[in-house]
């Protein structure tokens, strides 16, 4: 079972943030190990964006007319663009407004580093998925950007099982006595995923050196030798 997730890089807050969290759930439905941070009060948003950056096998963007803007923080679009770029990993945008490529504002402190990203990063001519001008329905924007995926994944010869997760094999993973004992101390939320099955949402958020020892337990171990 692969490790690795698509990450979902877009603005927070108002309707941006509904379009990526619902196209992350459709995503999510049809079988893709899709990523998005959880930005809940009290949560630690800088820690689960690094996790999700260092994970990620494909990254989409959700990209408005300020996707990219460099903001004082340093968990923004400016520096989840710049880490997928500085490590050569794939990048599918999703482009929901008229301008392409986005012409984020200057920069928090006056500068320019923003914009001059997206102009050196994105070209004129990269692929991307176009909702602009549409009605919004997350679950057949989800459709048409799996099969694209797909194609994207077979070009680049990445991992195609991120697409195609078998939510039966974790659920029954997450649910044997041997994991439940290990997973009593845990937190109780859960997150919905394909044919209604439910694991511990650490699993997506947590420490990795916690996942780590977690996946070498011989608990684990025992249950894996034979999938």
């Amino acid at each position: 079972m692969t490790s690795k997730h698509i990450f979902f890089s877009g603005r927070f807050g108002g309707e941006k943030e509904v379009v990526a969290r619902e196209l992350h759930a459709a995503l999510r439905n049809l079988g893709v190990n899709a990523h998005i941070v959880d930005a809940g009060p009290g949560r630690a948003f800088g820690a689960k964006t690094i996790y999700g950056l260092c994970h990620m096998e494909l990254m989409i963007c959700i990209c408005y007319d300020d996707y990219g803007e460099k903001t004082d923080s340093s968990s923004c679009t400016f520096y989840e663009l710049k880490h997928a770029d500085d490590h050569h990993i794939p990048i599918y945008y999703l482009k929901m407004s008229d301008i392409w490529p986005p012409k984020p504002p200057k920069d928090f402190d006056g500068g320019n580093e923003g914009p001059d990203q997206i102009k050196f990063v994105i070209k004129k001519d990269d692929f991307y998925h176009d909702w602009n001008g549409k009605e919004w329905n997350a679950m057949v924007c989800a459709e048409e950007v799996k099969q694209e995926l797909h194609k994207i994944f077979r070009e680049k010869r990445l991992d195609e099982s991120i697409l195609n997760m078998n939510a039966n094999n974790l659920s029954t993973l997450s649910n044997s006595p041997q994991v439940q004992e290990l997973t009593q101390h845990t937190p109780k939320p859960v997150v919905d995923i394909a044919e209604g099955g439910t694991f511990d949402e650490r699993i997506l958020n947590g420490n990795p050196n916690d996942l780590s020892t977690f996946s070498n337990s011989p608990q684990v171990q025992e249950l894996t030798q034979h999938t």
